[in-house]
């Protein structure tokens, strides 16, 4: 019985919370803010006692990133002999810690049960929050790349040129576009364009519509009633899990025997089974011709310092297939910075083990070799004694 009105309460009290939906927004907006501020602050304040610690102990908002309880930082901070207890005020602390847990846990409620009640919605209203993520989406992007661009193009000496294809001569390279072409001269060229996906070459399917890439459908304005992912790597595993939650019937097509082959077969096979309860069932091509090999997918070919085939030509990035993750291609900058600036010892090898993260419901993160790798290999071992 006891159960059963517990039951009825929790039921009640998510009904209250995403009738709320607005409160629960505004509540997240101001989270994502503290953050930012946060995160910005440390750049400039100082990290001792006097610097961000009283800020940090008497702040509800602050104390939200404690990663001990307030007492436990107290005791630390009087064993480093950093201030008196008397001259602070602990128990604003205490209080304040609590606060701002509680107030993590409602923000993660709102957001998670409100996800939970969209299942029972009617289609429309599933398209409805679609529209929504996809204006708020646009928003953030669009800012985002407005600041990227100006970052680059307001500093002195910088200059932006957008073009479609680039054509490596002997001493130069051909930029050619809508204005025309232009011949620029370097002594490095660094080819970082990213990557587009290849279509499988089936008749009429470039010229449909219906047919959408991870990029244009990006763009998709209305949530489709059904859809198909060709390819059942992280990518597509991830477009699948995200139009699963938002409503949409996601079949999804994998050539090879099984998906995410460089898994575990335990894991890639909770993957799958996790898809399959949320309704989800189960080649780059190059814009340039710059001289230098690629392989049989269009990934341009590099060594293990990124130097493609012509010794002035870097590529940096997606562009060069691997692992296809924002700080890889920040790193590849730094192996190049090095070779060209530096001591030319940084190497892609020297970043073993990378870890990633797969964007479905629940994350999937990985570090390190496999399970079936780590049985396969001959370990050494000893002992002292």
């Amino acid at each position: 019985m006891m159960m059963t009105e517990l039951k009825k309460l929790y039921v009640g009290s998510l009904r209250l919370t995403a009738g709320c939906r607005k409160l629960g927004i505004g509540l997240m907006r101001v989270a994502i803010f503290v953050i930012f501020v946060w995160i910005g602050g440390l750049k400039f304040w100082n990290y001792e006692a006097e610097g961000i610690v009283p800020f940090v102990a008497n702040s509800p908002f602050m104390s939200f990133f404690y990663t001990k309880s307030a007492p436990e930082y107290r005791d630390y901070k009087l064993r480093e002999g950093e201030f008196d207890p008397a001259k602070r005020d602990w128990h604003t602390a205490n209080n304040t810690y609590g606060f701002s847990r509680g107030l993590g846990v409602l923000i993660m409620g709102i957001g998670a049960k409100a996800a939970a009640m969209r299942l029972e919605l009617p289609f429309d209203r599933k398209k409805e929050f679609y529209r929504r993520a996809v204006a708020v989406k646009e928003e953030v992007v669009s800012s985002l790349r407005d600041r990227n661009y100006h970052n680059l193009a307001d500093r002195p000496g910088d200059r932006g040129l957008y073009r479609r294809r680039l054509v490596r001569l002997p001493d130069e390279v051909s930029v050619e576009g809508a204005e025309g072409r232009q011949v620029l001269k370097a002594k490095y060229i660094f080819i970082d364009t990213g990557a587009e996906t290849v279509l499988p070459p089936i008749d009429g399917l470039s010229a449909s519509r219906f047919v959408h890439t991870s990029a244009s459908i990006m763009e998709l304005k209305e949530l489709p009633r059904r859809l198909a992912i060709v390819g059942g790597g992280y990518i597509g595993l991830e477009f699948a899990s995200m139009y699963a939650s938002f409503g949409s019937e996601v079949t999804v097509f994998e050539g090879g025997p099984v998906l995410m082959p460089r898994e575990d077969r335990d894991v890639a096979d909770s993957v799958r089974e996790t898809l399959e309860k949320k309704g989800t069932f189960s080649e780059r091509a190059p814009t340039y011709s710059a001289g230098v090999k690629v392989d049989s997918r269009g990934a341009v070919i590099v060594d293990d310092r990124l130097r493609t085939s012509n010794p002035n030509i870097r590529a940096i990035g997606d562009v060069k297939g691997g692992l296809q993750f924002t700080y890889i291609s920040l790193d590849d900058y730094r192996i190049i910075r090095d070779d060209l600036f530096g001591a030319a010892v940084r190497k892609t090898g020297d970043r073993n083990p990378v870890a990633y993260s797969v964007f479905i419901d629940p994350p999937l993160s990985h570090i390190g070799i496999t399970e079936k790798t780590a049985r396969g290999t001959t370990w050494m071992s000893g002992s002292n004694g």
